[in-house]
């Protein structure tokens, strides 16, 4: 078969041009804008918009219309596309598709490389194939694409890829499975784009994916971390109650009472002071999301909340990276959790990124105030008060390697048992300092990474913790409805329709 690469605008995206000429053009939550584009690199877009398109004929139509020089921006644009996540490509003939390459992230994350017949190629330990709507779709944790597989031969290719060869050898071997050297040739070359497959100094070489950073990762962790955070992926994500028009309901929080329940004393009030102290501060916690820009936090009160909380108190070292001890507890007193202060308005600090050295007790810059980390920082929850955005947020990173070298199968597990602890710690002492925090759902992993110039794999944000001055005055705790019960979240009683 002649094999052609074809392609449109991403599934979900929404294109418009004014009269003026400018494009608007949206997908997922975001949005853009142009201006410049040529009468040609328009109708190529709103041919994409509608349907698969040959690249070839959109090559026409363009110099059809802005002349032979045209089609240098043009594929200049298609490429800035194809980067910013927009496209879908479809690669086959008319009688038969052979793969898709979806986009699943913005922009375009994708750890890919080149390979070329003498390349000593195989299928990467972290591509993971799964049934989805009944075709055989492959994902990674290192891209943002998702590999359709429309074609029962390019499945079956996977397996000749899957042991390191000379990709000139897999390529013979393609039509023993009824797929073309040229149509195996470009799923190759597809996957490798999408981080999919690594190239091999030879064939008894380890894959590069068995050493140094990446082999401390195993293909589990990696994709619960990546695909439950932001930066890799925007598939629908938090609270979408994707179920809600479905037959399953949801878990009610009330269980059924048993006859067999035996009362327990309600604890009196004749604690001593610490005691009581103590237990006010968790009685008082809440969550915060609405703060006085007029009277920020300042540099002494976040410094009182970094030592109270992420200090270091002791260190001691051995023959296994050494053990720390910290005003929160960790599993094995690794600590692998550091803590990173992105300021938006904190009066004695200017904005931008800061790391906490926890043994120093000192803020060491990273990224000053710019676009991208306004951007950035503005993403980061998603904040639910548009109009009151954090004070500071302090994003909590993990260095993966200290619980990875020690702990396996569990490891990304205990990372996250131990943040959620690090964020109780920091409501408890917020509330302490008369302060307002709330833990954030979520955050973009790639861009903090980038931001901070950290290896993604070797370190990179795992939970996120907003701070600032309370507002005067707080809008009322909300009310929750399910059916007939009605839960108050303001302290009142449950009452019963």
């Amino acid at each position: 078969m002649t094999l052609e690469a074809r392609v449109r605008l991403r599934e979900g995206a929404e294109i418009s041009i004014t009269d003026a000429g400018t494009v608007h053009l949206r997908a997922s939550v975001f949005s853009y804008s142009f201006d410049s584009f040529s009468s040609g690199t328009i109708a190529a877009l709103q041919q994409m918009a509608e349907r698969f398109v040959v690249e070839d004929e959109l090559d026409d139509l363009v110099i059809a219309n802005d002349g032979d020089f045209g089609v240098i921006g043009w594929k200049k644009t298609l490429a800035m596309f194809v980067r910013a996540g927009f496209l879908e490509r479809e690669y086959g003939s008319d009688q038969r598709v052979l793969f898709r390459m979806i986009p699943d992230a913005l922009p375009m994350v994708a750890d890919g490389i080149d390979v070329y017949p003498s390349t000593v190629v195989s299928l990467s330990r972290f591509a993971v194939a799964r049934v989805v709507d009944r075709t055989i779709e492959i994902e990674s944790p290192r891209s943002g694409w998702r590999i359709v597989c429309e074609d029962p031969s390019a499945v079956a290719f996977l397996s000749v890829i899957a042991t390191p060869r000379l990709l000139s050898t897999q390529l013979q071997e393609a039509g023993k499975i009824g797929l073309s050297a040229d149509g195996a040739a470009a799923f190759v070359s597809a996957l490798a784009s999408a981080g999919m497959v690594v190239a091999h100094d030879s064939e008894e070489a380890s894959s590069p994916e068995d050493r140094d950073t990446l082999a401390q990762w195993s293909t589990a962790d990696l994709l619960f971390h990546e695909r439950s955070r932001v930066g890799r992926t925007q598939r629908p994500f938090g609270g979408t109650y994707p179920f809600q028009d479905s037959a399953v309901l949801p878990t009610p929080f009330v269980r059924e009472a048993a006859e067999t329940s035996i009362e327990l004393a309600v604890p009196s009030d004749s604690l001593d002071s610490s005691a009581a102290a103590f237990f006010d501060v968790l009685e008082s916690r809440r969550s915060v999301r609405e703060f006085d820009d007029e009277n920020p936090i300042t540099k002494n009160e976040l410094s009182e909340l970094l030592w109270r909380t992420v200090r270091v108190r002791k260190l001691y070292e051995d023959n296994y990276g050494g053990v720390v001890d910290r005003p929160y507890p960790s599993g094995g007193a690794v600590h692998e959790l550091d803590v990173h202060v992105a300021v938006r308005l904190v009066a004695g600090l200017d904005p931008g990124l800061y790391r906490y050295n926890p043994i120093e007790n000192v803020l060491v810059p990273v990224a000053g105030d710019s676009p991208e980390f306004r951007m950035w920082m503005s993403a980061v929850p998603p904040w639910p008060q548009i109009d009151s955005l954090p004070q500071a947020t302090l994003v909590i990173s993990a260095r993966f390697g200290r619980a990875m070298w020690k702990y396996q199968s569990m490891a990304y597990a205990l990372i996250l048992k131990n943040a959620g602890v690090l964020l109780q710690t920091l409501y408890l002492a917020v509330t302490a300092l008369n302060l307002g925090g709330c833990a954030l759902g979520a955050g973009d992993s790639e861009r903090f990474s980038s931001l901070a110039g950290l290896d993604p794999y070797e370190e990179s944000s795992v939970s996120e913790f907003a701070i600032g001055r309370p507002a005067a005055e707080l809008t009322p705790s909300f009310t929750i409805e399910f059916g007939a019960t009605t839960i108050r979240t303001d302290g009142g009683e449950v009452s019963h329709d």
